[in-house]
């Protein structure tokens, strides 16, 4: 035999039924498609329900991060451009206060 082996999937599809293969290509085709965004297997959206809880959480935690960041940045700006490891910065009022609140 010349040339490369077929390996296990190509020896399947040379010698599959063309009945099989076909429905087996429609079953593929039917557990490949996806809800939108927002929308359940049942069809159903689920963001109506959960829309002003899911947008305070998220209001709150950009919130927190961003007072991270100030936090952290005020901390470094306290060595005065000198290296420091994070972890030092830790240990500021502000970054340990917001770290204990989450």
């Amino acid at each position: 035999i010349d040339g490369p082996r077929p390996d296990k999937h190509e020896w399947a599809e040379l010698y599959a039924d063309p009945a099989s293969a076909a429905a087996a290509k429609k079953k593929k085709a039917k557990t490949t498609t996806q809800p939108p965004p927002g929308m359940n297997k049942r069809g159903l959206y689920m963001d109506l329900v959960w829309t002003p809880t899911l947008a305070a959480v998220k209001e709150r935690e950009e919130r927190l991060e961003k007072e991270m960041a100030r936090a952290l940045l005020h901390a470094a700006e306290q060595y005065r451009g000198q290296d420091t490891a994070v972890s030092k910065l830790g240990f500021d009022f502000k970054v340990a206060r917001i770290k204990k609140d989450n």
